[in-house]
Order: C-alpha cells, then sequence, then structure tokens
C-alpha cells in the first residue's frame, strides 16, 4: 500500500513539474508574439513611416548611394510574393549563399525548404553570380514595375 502511494506522489510531482513548465514556455511564447507584433516593419522604419528615425543615417544612406553598383533586370521573379522588403543574399568565396528574408536571421540558402520561395531565391543567385562573380553581397528588390533591382554592397 505504502509503495503504491509513494508511486502515486511520484507520478503526481512529475505531472505538476511538467505542466508547470509547459504553462512557462506557453506564456514566453505568446509574450514574444506579441512584441514581435508591436515592432513596425523594417521597411515601414527605412522609410520614416512610423515616425522613428530610418535605421541607417542620412550620411551612411548617401555613402552606399555614391558606392553601391546597382543592376536592374527586366526580367521580373517574384520577389514580391516572397517579401515586401529587399532581400539579403550573401555569397562567399567558398559557394556557402546566406539570405536574409524581412526580419529574420541570415540562414543558408539550403536551409530554404518552401519549394516556391527556393526556386525564385535560386534565380535570383543565379543572376547575381552572372553579374558580379563568385563572391558578393546584395540587396535585390522589385520596383513598380515588377524589374529586379540588384544592389551590390562593399
Amino acid at each position: 500500500m505504502s509503495t503504491s502511494l509513494v508511486l502515486l506522489s511520484l507520478i503526481l510531482l512529475v505531472l505538476l513539474f511538467t505542466g508547470y513548465y509547459v504553462f512557462r514556455l506557453v506564456s514566453a511564447r505568446r509574450e514574444f508574439t506579441r512584441r514581435q507584433g508591436q515592432r513596425p516593419a523594417l521597411g515601414a522604419r527605412d522609410a520614416g513611416g512610423s515616425g522613428s528615425p530610418p535605421l541607417m543615417s542620412a550620411r551612411a544612406q548617401e555613402a552606399i548611394r555614391g558606392t553601391a553598383e546597382v543592376r536592374v533586370h527586366d526580367a521580373p521573379l517574384g520577389l514580391r510574393r516572397i517579401s515586401q522588403e529587399p532581400i539579403f543574399v550573401r555569397k562567399r568565396k567558398d559557394g556557402e549563399t546566406t539570405v536574409q528574408l524581412e526580419q529574420r536571421p541570415a540562414a543558408p540558402l539550403r536551409y530554404i525548404l518552401d519549394p516556391v520561395t527556393r526556386h525564385v531565391l535560386e534565380q535570383l543567385v543565379a543572376r547575381a553570380d552572372s553579374d558580379y562573380g563568385d563572391a558578393w553581397s546584395v540587396l535585390a528588390e522589385e520596383d513598380d514595375e515588377g524589374r529586379l533591382r540588384l544592389t551590390r554592397l562593399g
């Protein structure tokens, strides 16, 4: 009798412990999601749409305008289906390609699982390869007319 009572109390303790930490995890996720929803989009801050200062100073923006190499391609890729904001893509000399969409962290292209997104990004990488060679960093976006605009960074 006492063995079954100890076993029952041990099971109850494990269930309470697990329930408590599941509750804490769910609460933390809700809080994180709520905070993410309060942040304005990156493009809105760049354009000054939220009333906050832009991410780059005017001096930095001017420096990029003066030194950045911009190429425009007439054939559209459909980047707006993936992101409304510019997409940052970097290819290193060893062939590793990383992509940053919106405010998500940069990830290797091989980790992009959505087939449509991956296809569009692979086409983007092929165009940047033909324009810039082995190693490059670009911001890719589509203009209002649907043309692909690649801005090479440093």
